[in-house]
């Protein structure tokens, strides 16, 4: 236990006086707590003494009891409570800001992608609107990973493995069975 006092002398137009203040600290398992006592008076001229007396009376007859250690107890485990209260709203505050956060990143994210394919669609079309316009056909050859631009008028199109020379056809059987051909997927 610690016990700190402050004395300061006061004047008040015609009166004078002193403030006094003392606190008391105890360490405890729940941290330290704290009881104070403020003692201010003033007097008018003359009576300074009778001012000193009844100060120096309540100081002298100061004493910490039972039920102010209780009133300081009870006071701690109030502020304690009040305290872990408050954690306990701010993590489900920041539980439900950061759901909120990922549900709006989500949100975004489903926009970017949701733009994304519209701008890869509209792409196509615009590249088949374009293709179109010159007579050209693209062509995707899966095995390969490779993209051909040949002229445009079959329904399917063959490519010959040995030479590499793509080949337009009206049916979907290849062009003949002596050369290895395979399909290429219209784009």
């Amino acid at each position: 236990m610690s016990v700190t006092s402050y004395e300061v002398s006061l004047r008040a137009g015609a009166r004078t006086g002193r403030c006094l203040a003392m606190s008391v600290a105890s360490k405890g398992m729940m941290g330290t707590s704290w009881n104070g006592n403020v003692i201010i008076w003033l007097a008018p001229a003359g009576l300074e003494a009778v001012g000193e007396l009844v100060t120096g009376r309540m100081i002298e007859s100061f004493v910490l009891t039972q039920r102010s250690n209780d009133v300081a107890r009870r006071d701690a485990a109030i502020i304690t409570g009040n305290s872990s209260a408050a954690l306990a709203n701010q993590r489900m505050q920041f539980v439900g800001l950061q759901s909120a956060h990922q549900i709006q990143e989500s949100i975004g994210d489903g926009i970017v992608q949701s733009w994304d394919h519209t701008q890869h669609v509209y792409d196509r079309i615009f590249q088949q609107g374009s293709d179109a316009m010159r007579g050209d056909q693209r062509l995707w050859d899966e095995n390969l990973g490779k993209e051909y631009v040949v002229p445009a008028g079959s329904p399917y199109y063959w490519m010959d493995n040995a030479s590499g020379i793509v080949i337009g056809t009206e049916t979907d059987t290849p062009p003949d069975n002596i050369r290895d051909f395979r399909m290429l997927k219209k784009l």
